[in-house]
């Protein structure tokens, strides 16, 4: 697939169709250089033949905010939290009553208070983050996606054809996409 090549890697131009070929073929090559965790968040972001400007919008949206962290995958809601902190502080201080040590149970008492109100700030956080993209940064620019070791930066134009210009951090990483373009 003919792509342009840039000093910072690779452009390629065309209808939705041919930039979401593209991309899927610049995952396959980006794979032997580029973290796996950076690989898969691109191909969640990445756009394909069927997407919408909502879509490909949506995907840039949820890629640029704060992802949901292992605290809140484990909270169960404030009460429950809450509640379960209750009885860990409460069994603290029964082994204080006995003249044992309660070192265990003020560590859970600790993490089950703060959780909840951890994972309610992150999700405050990351719904303030989301609505600024939605309303503000994706109408203004170009859709993105960003990894450590590459980005992409994806427009339109007004006749409904796209750009995708693809960013390398890594001159070796580059070079080798680069040349995986020119062989084909």
């Amino acid at each position: 697939m003919d792509a342009e090549k840039t000093n910072s890697g690779l452009k390629k131009k065309g209808d939705i169709e041919d930039v979401a070929d593209f991309a899927r073929e610049l995952e396959d090559h980006l794979k032997d250089d580029v973290e796996d965790d950076s690989i898969e968040e691109f191909d969640e972001w990445r756009p394909r033949k069927d997407d919408d400007k909502e879509t490909i919008e949506r995907k840039t949206v949820k890629s640029a905010s704060i992802p949901e962290t292992e605290p809140e995958k484990k909270s169960e809601g404030v009460k429950k939290d809450l509640n379960k902190a209750g009885k860990s502080a409460k069994e603290a201080g029964k082994k204080i009553g006995r003249g044992q040590n309660p070192e265990e149970e003020v560590k859970k008492t600790s993490k089950r208070f703060f959780r909840p109100l951890y994972s309610n700030s992150i999700k405050f956080i990351r719904g303030l983050e989301e609505s600024i993209y939605s309303n503000l940064m994706v109408k203004m620019n170009p859709y993105f996606f960003d990894a450590r070791d590459f980005s992409v930066n994806l427009s339109e134009d007004r006749k409904g054809q796209y750009t995708m210009d693809v960013n390398v951090v890594d001159d070796d990483c580059r070079e080798n996409l680069k040349g995986n373009f020119s062989d084909e």
